[in-house]
């Protein structure tokens, strides 16, 4: 019969508060606490079950202690995590296990648009939303196709001027600056109108977006995990994950070095996606990436909040270093989001770390 147990858990702050609560300059100090969790134990046999299955996938050079694995495993049981595989789900997330995105409706349309702009020098024009998301994936998108040689033209709205998505403003930038494709980030399920008027120009586009859409679809090849029809709904991506399910096949497809999923990771942790499945492989090997300096923008951004770079975490992401992004967007433009996010000169990048801070 099942036991009613008290658990304790130390409430920490400053340096030791690395995963799920608030850290930083501006995070509030209080001596260590502790707070109890009063729960029903679970099954002594289901909790040896999946002991054997969290020793099975824990295997290897850095398995943790045996007391360790037995605590996880009474977790995952508490949860009711107690099958094969959402256990091997939770413990085995190397990007390998990421789910297949041509599964997705549309998207191997969109890589073969994409592929024959490359192939064929055509000019392409990107478009992302002004927050973490829209900014992460348009950053992606820049760095992944510019390494092709071909020729883009990128914006991100300014929140006044053009508001949300395509503005007729910048519809009129990509026709002028001779754009033959146009790819949006975060938006463009709604934008009819706007399509049309760059469809008439002779212009393709392609819409990677995540948001609800409309009983009519734009004129666009539509990647868009929750229109009628796609098999991606239940991975819940958002853009930038999106951008990097994109920029991986394009890596692949033109022989460049696989990219990293860091601002993917950001992207995903700051849009507030359901962190499960694909979008927590992204998370936690993304996080991993911005740890190991995958971004020197986001390094610079992170140490001017006071912010450890080398041990980022979700909280981190979610209190800080998201909230700082999303302010540029809101307060004026965001472009010089996009701009630490593909930067590579050092001086700069502090100097943009430093106004985003300061914005904040």
């Amino acid at each position: 019969m099942a036991q009613q147990q008290t658990f304790n858990f130390p409430s920490l702050d400053g340096d030791d508060a690395g995963h799920g609560l608030p850290r930083g300059p501006s995070a509030p100090h209080h001596p260590p606490t502790r707070r109890e969790l009063l729960c029903t134990a679970p099954d002594e046999g289901a909790v040896k079950a999946v002991s054997a299955q969290v020793a099975k996938f824990c295997a290897g050079e850095k398995a943790p202690a045996r007391d360790v694995q037995k605590l996880l495993a009474t977790v995952l049981t508490a949860r009711g995590l107690t099958s094969e595989a959402a256990v091997e789900e939770l413990l085995q997330s190397d990007l390998s296990r990421l789910p297949n995105p041509s599964t997705m409706k549309n998207f191997d349309a969109a890589i073969s648009v994409i592929s024959n702009a490359i192939r064929s020098g055509e000019k392409i024009g990107i478009n992302g939303d002004y927050d973490v998301d829209g900014t992460t994936a348009v950053a992606q998108a820049i760095t992944t196709l510019s390494a092709t040689g071909v020729p883009l033209e990128w914006h991100i709205p300014h929140r006044e001027t053009d508001g949300y998505g395509l503005s007729d403003r910048l519809v009129q930038k990509f026709i002028q600056s001779g754009c033959k494709l146009v790819l949006l980030f975060d938006h463009g399920s709604h934008n009819i109108q706007q399509i049309a008027d760059l469809r008439a120009a002779g212009i393709k586009v392609v819409v990677f977006d995540h948001h609800s859409v409309g009983a009519v679809l734009p004129d666009a090849i539509v990647v868009n995990p929750v229109q009628s029809g796609c098999g991606f709904a239940k991975h819940k991506p958002c853009a930038s994950g999106l951008a990097f399910f994109v920029s991986r096949r394009i890596a692949e497809r033109f022989n460049l070095p696989s990219p990293n999923c860091g601002l993917a990771a950001l992207g995903t942790i700051a849009d507030m996606v359901p962190l499960e499945g694909a979008n927590r492989i992204i998370a936690l090997n993304g996080l991993r990436a911005l740890q190991n300096g995958a971004s020197r923008g986001i390094f610079h951004l992170a140490a001017q909040m006071g912010l450890n770079p080398n041990s980022l975490s979700s909280a981190d992401v979610g209190f800080y270093v998201g909230p700082a992004i999303n302010a540029s967007g809101r307060l004026g433009s965001a472009r010089q989001c996009v701009e630490l996010m593909i930067g590579t000169e050092e001086t700069s990048l502090r100097g943009i770390a430093r106004e985003l801070v300061d914005a904040n």
